[in-house]
């Protein structure tokens, strides 16, 4: 047959112009409506996922079913190995791996977008690090004025309220052993008398070898009074003094009477056989007194008021 008396078509394409038979177009309206039948035969199978909406499409003039159907030159144009580009498959719905040009914009989609202050990888922020240098800052200043207040704190009680002292020799066994450690109140003697059988730190008085800079003695007689030792006892007045606190088997040497001027104070140790007291040096003004030791504090087992 002349190809002059054939009826074509003739439809503009980007490459050119190509001529359609009537043979051509129905094998073309053929192939689409049997693509047709595989969707929709796909979409009604009970294991296949959601289905996606395919729209049916109205019969198509000439011109526009052949260029629906032309297939490109490099891939197959068998019905049944061709893949509508436009549907993602059941197995591409189902593992959520979508090709094409918007599977990247999907993704960017589901990740918000970081807010003011928010970084990658769980990074602090800087004003998080600023707030945290701040807090160890305020902290470190805390505890120095903690510290700073309690050195103070300590310093004015121990020029004005209470003193520590070691005991450093046997002069007051039994009630103070080699090493016990005591607390002095200060402010006593500010507040009362020195009292008979107070126990008292003192100012070493001149005339003493070179030794420990105080002393810890008991009272035992006060301005005014005579003191004497006799019969392996103390008198004051002429009366014996009652010592609870000695060692029975202690004994006392005698000494000759003496008399205590005002503003002094008589005082011995408590081991009277081992103790340089004012048997030696005589009453001693109340001027040197530091305080009353009223308690022993360390060692722990000992702890004990006086």
């Amino acid at each position: 047959m002349d190809p002059e008396d054939r009826e074509s078509t003739a439809v503009p394409l980007d490459s050119g112009i190509i001529f359609l038979t009537d043979e051509d177009l129905a094998t073309a309206e053929r192939q689409f409506l049997e693509r047709q039948e595989q969707e929709t035969s796909k979409a009604a199978e009970p294991s296949a996922p959601s289905p996606v909406a395919v729209p049916v499409q109205p019969a198509l003039p000439d011109a526009e079913a052949a260029r629906e159907t032309k297939v490109d030159t490099k891939t197959p144009t068998d019905p049944q190995t061709s893949v509508d580009r436009g549907s993602p498959s059941p197995a591409q719905e189902e593992s959520g791996k979508l090709f094409g040009p918007g599977s990247e914009s999907s993704a960017e989609a589901q990740s918000p977008p970081l807010q003011d202050g928010d970084t990658s990888d769980g990074d602090v922020s800087d004003g998080e690090a600023s707030d945290t240098e701040t807090s160890l800052v305020r902290s470190l200043l805390e505890w120095v004025m903690v510290l700073v207040g309690a050195v103070v704190v300590a310093m004015l009680l121990r020029a004005f309220l209470f003193q520590a002292f070691k005991i450093p020799s046997e002069s007051m066994e039994a009630t103070l052993q080699v090493q016990d450690r005591v607390m002095v109140n200060r402010v006593s003697y500010h507040l009362h008398e020195v009292e008979r059988g107070d126990v008292i730190v003192f100012t070493t008085p001149p005339g003493i070898p070179a030794g420990e800079a105080h002393l810890i003695k008991r009272v035992i007689g006060l301005a005014g009074e005579t003191i004497e030792g006799r019969d392996n006892a103390v008198y004051v007045n002429g009366q014996r003094v009652a010592e609870p606190y000695l060692d029975p088997a202690d004994t006392i040497l005698d000494f000759q009477p003496i008399f205590i001027p005002e503003g002094t104070v008589f005082v011995m140790g408590d081991n009277r056989d081992d103790s340089g007291d004012s048997r030696i040096f005589g009453p001693i003004d109340t001027e040197t007194i530091v305080g009353r030791a009223f308690v022993i504090y360390w060692p722990l087992n000992r702890m004990d008021g006086i």
